[in-house]
Parts: structure tokens; sequence; C-alpha cells
């Protein structure tokens, strides 16, 4: 091997693209999440703005993801990844309200 061969490159390009995948998992997650959570609460009557906060964050998780396909480097990737699974949580944290407020119209 020529030791001015790298062989970090591809490495790192494979981690930045499965970050990138993990990014857009989690906005497909959050966006699952919201919907959920949208229908329950407009079949129920109740939180809608847990459910317009779910929807917020899944809309946020997009847009991480979408920034962390267009960026050039792997710290900056892996940022935006992090963002996008902050906003996964944001949206688990904002149905948990909506399930609340439907469990309290039957206590």
């Amino acid at each position: 091997m020529n030791p001015t061969t790298s062989s970090i490159q591809p490495l790192s390009v494979k981690a930045a693209n499965l970050t990138l995948a993990g990014a857009r998992q989690a906005a497909q997650l959050a966006s699952n999440i919201a919907g959920v959570a949208t229908q329950w609460s407009e079949l129920k009557r109740v939180a809608s703005d847990a459910a317009h906060d779910a929807r917020e964050a899944a809309e946020r998780a997009l847009l991480m993801a979408e920034c962390a396909a267009v960026a050039s480097k792997e710290d900056t990737i892996r940022a935006l990844a992090a963002d996008a699974w902050a906003s996964v949580q944001r949206a688990m944290d904002a149905d948990q309200r909506v399930t609340q407020a439907i469990a309290a119209l039957y206590a």
C-alpha cells in the first residue's frame, strides 16, 4: 500500500452516507408520529396545540435531512442528523401530550 494513499476517505464517505440515511429515517419517523398525533387529536378534538407541535417537529426533521443531503462536511452532516433525531424526540413528546389529553377524557 502506498503511504500517501489514505483509506480514511472511503470510510468517511460511508459514514456520511449512513448518517445521511439516518437523518432521512428520522424525518420519516417524525412525520409518521406527527400524522398519528394529528389524526387522534382531530378525531377526539383535543390537544390541537400538541399535534401542531408534532407537525412542526416533523417539518424540522425533514429540513435537517434535506440540509444534510447537500452538506459537504461529515461533521455538518452528523450535526444535522443529530438535530433530525432530536426532532423525533420532540414529535414523540408532543404525541405523548395528545395521548395524555385523550386519556383524560376517559378518566
